[in-house]
């Protein structure tokens, strides 16, 4: 983020991050703060719930799905969570 001021620009990146390790207790408190965080896009490209998929998180998708992530989301190309988790060998 470019600014102090900017926490939504912070809790973005942070829910990449926490989707991406696996945090489910990160998850859990960015989701408990700012709900709409389930429907980010970095790049315009991928969500939280892809990122979570991709590294075969199951607790951590699990969340997100039940924090209202869309699991028929795709990005630009046409991917969904689900090809981000088979294209890594999670099934």
């Amino acid at each position: 983020c470019c600014c102090c001021c900017c926490l939504g620009c912070v809790q973005a990146g942070d829910i990449y991050s926490a989707a991406l390790d696996g945090d489910v207790k990160e998850l859990r408190q960015l989701l408990d703060q700012d709900p709409g965080l389930v429907h980010s896009e970095e790049g315009g490209e991928d969500r939280p719930l892809t990122y979570a998929c991709q590294e075969g998180h199951l607790e951590a998708a699990r969340l997100l799905l039940d924090r209202g992530a869309l699991v028929d989301w795709a990005d630009d190309f046409g991917r969904t969570a689900l090809m981000a988790a088979c294209s890594h060998g999670h099934v």
